[in-house]
């Protein structure tokens, strides 16, 4: 994955881990990713230094929208393409904005 890749995707993790800092209940945060980013993101948490555990599932962007949807606990969603955040923003399922990385 190319540099502006990895860049993006770490703006994305690092400001969402602050949210994170003040709670006691969670310690850790919970990412979806679509298994194609396995690379850049295993890269990106690497240089990542925060008090916030990073825990990463992958797997394919719509069976992930699907889990989400049945109430997989995610905290951030990172889709290969637009048409599973997109469900999940019309099942009312998406807080916050949507960032298109690349």
């Amino acid at each position: 994955m190319c540099l502006l890749a990895m860049i993006g995707l770490a703006l994305l993790i690092a400001p969402l881990s602050a949210c994170f800092s003040g709670a006691d209940d969670q310690d850790e945060l919970l990412v979806f990713a679509a298994a194609s980013l396995m690379d850049a993101l295993t890269s990106v948490r690497a240089e990542f230094d925060s008090d916030i555990g990073i825990a990463v599932s992958y797997g394919g962007s719509q069976m992930l929208a699907s889990q989400i949807s049945k109430g997989a606990p995610a905290d951030v969603f990172i889709s290969a393409g637009q048409f599973p955040v997109r469900l999940l923003a019309k099942e009312g399922l998406v807080e916050g904005v949507t960032v298109d990385i690349l």
